[in-house]
């Protein structure tokens, strides 16, 4: 058979023959595009895959090493007569003292590492603070008593030891070394849950303005970190310790987690197993922040430095030529950032041994030259309080004239007789019972000094504050309401 056209012939199984070449011929490139996505695609899917699974594995090798170092603490603490409530000065007004009850059994639930194989393990002071009895459990359940080498709550660092021979031992990284953004590695007891394991990332370095600890030098991490975790470990993915969990923000996890810097841990410990205790260079002096406030008021143009809050008189500066509200902008010749920095740098400078201070004064700068003391232990601070009577003031707060009977005792002033709520005075931290001694480096005798001063001042003027809380006394900068 076959079908004639305008110009000739073609017989159907030409016309078969020539449907199956064209099928070929339009069908082969579409099963080439489909078999070359086929073959790209599914080793791709295959790659990313082992990918993750060898950056998963990374993480189990690691929590596999370190878990056997990292041990639970429980602490117990008899009971102790202590008083009902906060030792205000009550018995100038008329307060009925103290009364003496008796505190329940405290059991106590932290973690540790282990540092030697011989069974020194890091913790957090505050694990095992009073403890009467402090037990470790290991991670395969055996259990021993720990004594206590020594101790500093200043930094909440700890050291135990076991009775123990070829312990595993966490090795310590180098914390200065790590980088914001770097993956870390969390491992403790929290709620007794043993050996849990979190991951996160550094979120931060350096922080000190927390006031967890007097030496805040904190690694911040969103690692969950929970109660009882303290004391736990902190890692690198090199597996190595960069850290001990200290502390959170806030009630349980919310990504704000804080650690002890291995290095700085590393230098406790060590003087902590030797000596016992930690030996610091001591100024004797209190000194607090710079506000911008305060720093205004002082005619400078950052707020660079650390205020001399009180100088008592038994401390090594009591001596020299240091005054109260003297600004210290040097150390040595290098430049002094922020209090909490200087703390740390004059902290790690052995007794005997003599700074240079550059101050900043009303009259000018000066140089001061301070032989460093030997820190005395912490001592506890108490708070006052007083009756009232009302002295209204721009600020928000009331005063009154010191009462005679205790004017020898806390020297001039004006006492804060009440507070009024979101007040500048209340935002700027001042409380009811405070001793206000001077405003502006002018010293302030009586409730009407204290306002002549206040009135003097214009909208928006900065001031600066010297003032006395129960044994402490320190600078509060404010700044006087617009309208």
């Amino acid at each position: 058979m076959s079908v004639t056209f305008k110009h000739g012939k073609v017989t159907i199984i030409g016309l078969l023959m020539l449907g199956m070449i064209l099928g070929v011929l339009f069908a082969s490139p579409l099963n080439i595009i489909s078999d070359s996505r086929s073959v790209s695609f599914l080793p791709t899917v295959n790659a990313k895959a082992q990918s993750l699974k060898e950056f998963s594995g990374t993480f189990a090798d690691i929590v596999e090493q370190v878990k056997p170092s990292v041990v639970l603490i429980r602490s117990k603490t008899a009971p102790a007569q202590t008083p009902s409530r906060e030792p205000f000065f009550e018995d100038f007004f008329g307060g009925r003292g103290f009364q003496q009850r008796p505190t329940p059994r405290r059991n106590g639930l932290g973690s540790g590492v282990i540092v030697s194989e011989d069974g020194y393990i890091l913790t957090n002071n505050h694990v095992i603070a009073g403890a009467d009895e402090i037990l470790v459990e290991f991670p395969d359940s055996k259990k021993m008593d720990a004594e206590l080498i020594g101790a500093d709550p200043r930094t909440d660092l700890a050291v135990i030891k076991v009775d123990g021979d070829d312990l595993p031992v966490l090795a310590f990284g180098n914390s200065d070394g790590i980088r914001v953004g770097e993956w870390v590695i969390a491992v403790g007891n929290p709620a007794g849950l043993e050996h849990t394991v979190t991951a996160g990332i550094v979120s931060a370095k350096g922080r000190s303005d927390l006031r967890i600890t007097e030496y805040d030098d904190f690694i911040q991490t969103d690692a969950a970190i929970n109660p009882g975790n303290s004391g736990g470990a902190l890692v690198d993915l090199d597996g190595n310790l960069i850290g001990i969990n200290t502390a959170i923000v806030g009630q349980g996890y919310q990504g704000l987690g804080f650690s002890i810097p291995a290095n700085m841990a590393r230098d406790i410990m060590t003087t902590l197993v030797h000596e016992g205790k930690v030996i610091r260079g001591y100024l004797g002096i209190f000194i607090q922040p710079l506000s911008e406030e305060m720093a205004e008021s002082a005619g400078m143009t950052n707020d660079h430095g650390a205020l001399v809050s009180d100088i008592p008189e038994d401390g090594p500066a009591a001596t020299s030529d240091l005054q109260e509200g003297d600004i210290i902008v040097g150390l040595n010749g290098d430049e002094v950032i922020d209090s909490d920095s200087f703390r740390r740098r004059v902290a790690v400078m052995p007794p005997g041994t003599t700074v240079e201070l550059d101050v900043l004064r009303y009259d000018g700068p000066a140089k001061v030259n301070v032989t460093l003391g030997e820190m005395p232990p912490q001592d506890m601070q108490v708070a006052a309080r007083t009756n009232e009577q009302n002295t209204e003031t721009r600020l928000g707060l009331a005063v009154q004239d010191v009462p005679r009977d205790i004017e020898a005792r806390y020297g001039e002033g004006v006492i804060i007789a009440n507070v009024a709520p979101n007040s500048v005075a209340e935002e700027a931290g001042l409380r009811r019972g405070d001793l206000i001694k001077q405003v502006n480096r002018r010293p302030v005798s009586s409730a009407r000094d204290f306002g002549d001063i206040i009135e003097r001042l214009s909208p928006g003027d900065a001031l600066m504050m010297m003032v006395r809380r129960g044994q402490r006394q320190f600078f509060i900068g404010l700044r006087i309401p617009r309208g």
